[in-house]
């Protein structure tokens, strides 16, 4: 007979890690549910590769034992394999390997999926496949699954120093005289928390907090799980919540808004933001970091190539900017710093609104910073009016592809003006 599988998923409320974690420490499995009645260490250390077990177990209501060893330990992945080596099951099958995977859900949200894996061969034909015993570790599992939904005291993060046994280490369970499988309401009683006179740090400051906590609740309804970002509870994840909290934070600059606004083109805004940080290589940057290279201007040739001079006032770029300008402020012929354009893109007017000017400088920035490239590497030289078209192009583009945005309806009208 060949090697054949079966395999069935499911979906449980507790966590991978939380529900992975429980399930390797083998002793204390008999306590969450009524299938398994005991399970003995015949060799090795528990929750180590090459130990050797003896499941005491009641399969359709009879007894049952199972010598199995663990193959497969895996912490990162949330995988142990049992090969069976003794027990009825040897009877009818030559080999039989039982894998349990626990992961996320696909789609995100609570809980995860346990994933039951069996591998055998049968002695003959006439053997059945493991069906009823696959279904058998899908009642394990659901069994398991409802003992572990009540806030464990060692496993879950139910205080903000983290899990406790990470806390207090694999003395914590005797120090504390509470075992692994103890629940948060374990450890009190009516009258307050019921636990022993600290022996270390990380114990005190375990005391310390709890003093600052109520009692857990006597119902007998399920924990459920929060999160909590500066003060706010939810019972779902936010991302938004999380990020604002997490987030690098700085004073707001003042030229945010010319550079990342709605609705730029994101290529544009960041080689608007890259040269607003003036880190484009020009010619001058890349002669102070020592390279020898000649420094003049890629498009003038008649001064140092510096960023102010590449997008200000080089004649090349002057040409661009007055073309540029004729289409949405007729008073205006040129810029003379950098500071200076950014001031004028904040400006706002009915014929030239702030997030036109912010389009079409950056569409400009990027246009001049390609052909001094183009220049520079390709030999290629395009004239002012051929590089105005590209961006006139671009602008249309643009507006076009927003126009059911409200800042953008009405942009096409003010640029073809």
């Amino acid at each position: 007979m060949v090697e054949e599988e079966i395999e069935v998923d499911v979906d449980i409320k507790t966590t991978a890690d939380k529900f992975h974690m429980f399930i390797r420490r083998s002793q204390h499995v008999p306590k969450a549910t009524r299938y398994i009645k005991g399970c003995d260490l015949l060799e090795g250390e528990w929750g180590k590769v090459g130990s050797i077990l003896l499941w005491k177990l009641v399969f359709d209501g009879e007894p049952r034992v199972s010598k199995d060893m663990i193959e497969v330990m895996d912490m990162e992945k949330n995988v142990i394999q049992l090969r069976v080596l003794e027990g009825p099951l040897m009877k009818e099958y030559k080999s039989f390997l039982k894998t349990m995977k626990v992961m996320n859900p696909k789609h995100g949200g609570p809980g995860s999926v346990v994933k039951w894996n069996m591998k055998y061969e049968r002695i003959n034909q006439k053997v059945d496949h493991p069906k009823r015993l696959l279904q058998f570790f899908v009642e394990v599992t659901k069994e398991i699954d409802q003992y572990l939904l009540k806030a464990s005291f060692w496993f879950d993060f139910w205080t903000p120093l983290g899990p406790i046994i990470k806390l207090l280490g694999n003395t914590g369970p005797r120090d504390l005289t509470l075992p692994l499988t103890s629940k948060v309401a374990a450890a009190c009683n009516s009258t307050g928390w019921s636990l022993p006179a600290p022996r270390s740090d990380a114990a005190l400051s375990l005391h310390v907090h709890l003093t600052t906590q109520q009692l857990p609740s006597t119902n007998e309804n399920d924990d459920y799980y929060c999160w909590e970002t500066n003060g706010f509870s939810n019972t779902s994840f936010s991302s938004a919540r999380t990020w604002d909290v997490l987030r690098p934070r700085h004073e707001e600059v003042t030229w945010v808004d010319p550079v990342w606004f709605k609705g730029a083109v994101p290529k544009h805004a960041f080689n608007m933001w890259v040269a607003n940080l003036n880190r484009l290589p020009t010619r001058q940057r890349l002669a102070s970091w020592g390279l020898n290279i000649p420094i003049d201007c890629c498009l003038c040739s008649a001064f140092e190539e510096s960023r102010d001079h590449l997008f200000i006032s080089c004649d090349f770029a002057a040409q661009i900017w007055t073309l540029v300008l004729s289409r949405i402020d007729h008073r205006r012929r040129s810029f003379c710093t950098w500071s200076e354009l950014l001031s004028w893109t904040r400006l706002h007017s009915q014929e030239a609104p702030s997030i036109l000017r912010k389009l079409v400088t950056q569409a400009s920035v990027f246009h001049i910073w390609k052909q001094r490239n183009n220049a520079l590497h390709n030999r290629l030289s395009i004239s002012p009016q051929t590089i105005f078209r590209s961006i006139d192009r671009e602008i249309k583009n643009t507006i076009t592809s927003r126009r059911n945005r409200r800042p953008f309806n009405k942009l096409m009208a003010l640029w073809l003006r």
